[in-house]
């Protein structure tokens, strides 16, 4: 039979789980409940892999719970937040979140490495993030969904970085950046978009650098840098979809650009062109 035991020094497991609970806030939980959420279900299985005599409640059922959890208020959060996001970068911001990285990442900042049991100590990077998928469960089952979504506030959402957010903006476009931001201002029934070099510095050396500025009907929205005048219009096309993008629920990204007098400098067409000269 198994014996549940700590993980971490000379602690017992009711130690760790006593530390557990209090650093995560935990205290309303029970303690069988959040020794069934530490249980992996190979527990029950000998080395010949035969169920053994007395099995153990282990984690699966809080496991699939709290996975379906999981996506549900990712999405929401991330619809919250990002009201500009189109459907596919929702998609892929919550798809980073359940991503197997992001979690273990999390279950490795609560502590659950300590405290999961399971005979086999092979991927325990894995076996902790889904021990923390069935913690939120738990907390979703006993506790109800406000509290489990104030535990993902907690742990879970502030690992969304800038670069997380960009690659979102990025990944489902299928065009430059530059179109991209052209199509989002006719879209939006503002001025056409217009680009143009701001700065300039070493061109004749072996890394020059270029500031490109994106403009919306003559007023400057967004800018970039990069070495060659192809990179920094990406980068200030990227800085100007994210600038949109990241524009928080109830404001308007374009506050002071719908009035903006008329200033075409190149298309679109022009601008590919000179690219890929």
């Amino acid at each position: 039979e198994y014996t549940i035991k700590g993980r971490h020094g000379n602690s017992s497991f009711e130690q760790e789980m006593y530390a557990f609970q209090h650093r995560l806030k935990l205290t309303d939980l029970s303690p069988r409940v959040l020794t069934q959420v530490m249980i992996m279900n190979d527990v029950n299985y000998d080395r010949n892999k035969r169920l053994v005599r007395d099995p153990m409640p282990t984690n699966e059922r809080y496991h699939l719970l709290g996975r379906a959890f999981i996506h549900l208020n990712a999405t929401e959060h991330v619809t919250a937040n990002y009201p500009n996001f189109t459907h596919l970068m929702v998609m892929h911001v919550v798809e980073s979140f359940m991503s197997a990285r992001t979690l273990e990442q999390v279950s490795f900042l609560t502590g659950i490495q300590h405290l999961y049991q399971t005979r086999h100590p092979k991927q325990q990077a894995t076996k902790a993030a889904h021990c923390f998928q069935a913690l939120v469960g738990a907390v979703y089952r006993h506790r109800g969904a406000e509290r489990a979504s104030e535990l993902l506030q907690e742990l879970l959402y502030p690992t969304l970085t800038e670069e997380m957010v960009a690659e979102a903006v990025k990944a489902p476009l299928s065009v430059s950046s530059l179109r991209a931001f052209a199509r989002v201002c006719m879209e939006q029934q503002l001025p056409r978009v217009s680009v143009r070099l701001l700065q300039e510095a070493g061109r004749h050396t072996v890394v020059p650098t270029f500031v490109m500025g994106v403009f919306v009907g003559g007023k400057l929205f967004a800018q970039g840098a990069g070495t060659s005048f192809k990179s920094a219009r990406e980068e200030a096309s990227k800085q100007a979809l994210l600038s949109y993008y990241n524009t928080p629920g109830g404001e308007d990204a374009f506050e002071g650009f719908r009035e903006a007098t008329p200033e075409v400098i190149g298309s679109p067409e022009e601008w590919d062109a000179q690219a890929s000269a």
